[in-house]
């Protein structure tokens, strides 16, 4: 009587995510609440270098916290994402599968996480997935079989990981 459950789920979809065919830009997916600790420094940093190679564009679907928009703004600048970067609001939780469709890639750079939904809704459709390697991360991902993991706090980490799924689709969908 000291304790309760607190069910946390991800309902599977009826259909699975499957590769676009088309010549668009690839598109980079990541979504949440965005503060400092989701990772969005690391990610515009290893976006900034790939999209000099490929072309691509990043899909944010969330919020911005109103404490962080200033640091936001600077980041897009200093990276040069502006171009390229799309930020929607937040989708109802019914539309987060069909848009999670729409993507070539779902990321998550977090610094730190418990056990994300939205990594656990991107993987139950099927997409490839890069996340790093923090809180319950490393026990929903096996590096290299359903997904890649990076090293927190590394954009290095996550451009070679984001240009190894651009550039061998096969692995990327195998991985999805």
């Amino acid at each position: 009587h000291k304790a309760r459950i607190i069910y946390n789920s991800v309902q599977l979809p009826e259909s699975a995510w499957t590769p676009r065919q088309t010549s668009a830009p690839f598109r980079i997916g990541c979504a949440g609440i965005f503060k400092y600790a989701k990772g969005l420094p690391y990610l515009f940093k290893a976006v900034s270098v790939v999209a000099k190679r490929h072309d691509v564009v990043v899909e944010l679907v969330g919020s911005i916290r109103e404490s962080e928009k200033e640091a936001y703004e600077i980041m897009v600048e200093r990276t040069g994402m502006a171009e390229i970067l799309r930020l929607r609001e937040p989708l109802p939780h019914h539309g987060v599968t069909e848009w999670l469709r729409t993507l070539d890639l779902f990321v998550l750079p977090s610094l730190t996480e418990g056990c994300p939904n939205i990594l656990m809704e991107a993987m139950a459709i099927g997409a490839p997935c890069i996340a790093t390697r923090t809180g319950a991360v490393e026990f929903l991902v096996e590096d290299g079989v359903s997904g890649i993991l990076a090293r927190w706090g590394d954009s290095a980490a996550l451009t070679d990981a984001i240009i190894r799924m651009i550039t061998d689709r096969q692995v990327a969908a195998s991985m999805g």
